[in-house]
């Protein structure tokens, strides 16, 4: 405390700088231009946050979505309109059997969708724990 209060005359001032210090290192990191000493004695190592969030997103989440069948749950067509509007030929779905169909396809983008929040979350979080620890000095197991 007595050395930020000798840096900075005031800690509020300290925190204001560490913060920004902070925010500029995420902002490079989602840039791929971050780069850090790896504690090896002066070699300095490149990271890049944006490229692990483009990772989970290529690798996990659309092969994830291009496994799931398109037809899936929707049946026949044919069946839904004659249960919801009669037989009547017409060139658009009416609004139920269209509202039906469309919400029983966009189900099956729920898991592909809630894993790849999962995994960008995860990504999000060693991206910050690798930045707080090299640009704010926290050590293992403490809070930036």
């Amino acid at each position: 405390s007595s050395g930020i209060n000798a840096e900075y005359g005031d800690p509020r001032q300290a925190l204001v700088s560490l913060l920004d210090k902070f925010k500029e290192a995420i902002n490079q990191s989602m840039d791929g231009k971050y780069t850090f000493s790896d504690g090896s004695g002066g070699s300095s190592k490149s990271y890049s946050a944006g490229a692990e969030l483009f990772k989970v997103f290529k690798t996990e989440c659309i092969d994830r979505i291009s496994t799931i069948e398109a037809d899936k749950g929707l049946g026949n067509i044919k069946d839904h309109l004659e249960n919801t509007g009669g037989i009547q030929p017409s060139l658009f779905l009416p609004d139920g059997v269209f509202n039906t169909l469309v919400k029983r396809q966009l189900k099956l983008l729920d898991n592909p969708s809630y894993h790849a929040i999962e995994k960008s979350l995860g990504s999000l979080k060693k991206s910050i724990e690798l930045i707080a620890k090299n640009t704010l000095g926290t050590g293992k197991g403490r809070d930036p």
